[in-house]
């Protein structure tokens, strides 16, 4: 697949427009958390956004950018890709449009059912025909899961924090048994508040680092991503 093919189908109308604002596509607010979700047209781009938080953004997903270009991933390098939070898909379009990869098969997991609807309405379609979408609970998923891969990307918020039970050991440790020999494993995490690099900061010293010894922290300008290379015992 070239990665010029790959295009959002994003309204054409509401593209031009949203070089002059952003342009509200969808909104939808959970009844059960009071979540509120807002899918706009930004700069000729979908951004998926909740409260202060972007989910999003195609390859304006700067984070994960940053993060894709420090760790210098090899071209064809990811062939199986786990998405743990799977957004509208832009993990996948940032690997497969800027840095070569062609992976043959994305498990995304993903909680919230409207999200998952506006992906597969709107993400590019020789992307979404590879990419399994899976409605579950993250947490209970990798818990439950045997399949292994040659990537991962971590990408759970609550508001702007990781939520508390992916923090423990033995989710690093299950997620770790998903992680094929030589995988890599991308975790995002906010880092734009001092409370925030501190919590990320002793995650990665006294657990992360502790499974996975091949690993370090890229920086971007507001968060952390944990990055490691699983080592061929």
């Amino acid at each position: 697949m070239s990665s010029a093919a790959l295009h959002y189908r994003v309204p054409l109308l509401a593209k031009y427009a949203s070089y002059i604002g952003d342009i509200l596509l969808r909104q939808h607010t959970d009844t059960t958390t009071s979540e509120t979700l807002s899918l706009y047209v930004s700069r000729g781009r979908l951004r998926l956004d909740s409260g202060a938080a972007t989910y999003s953004f195609e390859d304006l997903y700067t984070t994960f950018d940053t993060a894709f270009a420090a760790a210098a991933i090899v071209p064809q390098r990811v062939q199986k890709a786990c998405i743990l939070g799977a957004g509208l898909g832009s993990v996948p379009y940032l690997l497969e449009k800027k840095y070569q990869q062609t992976a043959h098969c994305y498990d995304a997991i993903e909680n919230n059912t409207s999200i998952i609807q506006w992906a597969q309405r709107y993400m590019p379609l020789p992307l979404l025909q590879k990419t399994n979408f899976i409605c579950a609970d993250a947490y209970s998923w990798v818990l439950q899961e045997q399949s292994a891969y040659d990537f991962i990307c971590f990408d759970i918020f609550k508001e702007l924090l990781t939520p508390p039970q992916f923090l423990q050991h033995s989710f690093v440790a299950a997620l770790s048994e998903r992680l094929q020999p030589n995988g890599l494993l991308f975790w995002n995490m906010v880092s734009h508040q001092p409370a925030f690099r501190q919590q990320a900061q002793d995650f990665f010293d006294t657990c992360f680092s502790k499974i996975f010894p091949q690993s370090r922290i890229l920086k971007s300008v507001h968060n952390f991503v944990l990055y490691a290379e699983k080592q061929n015992k």
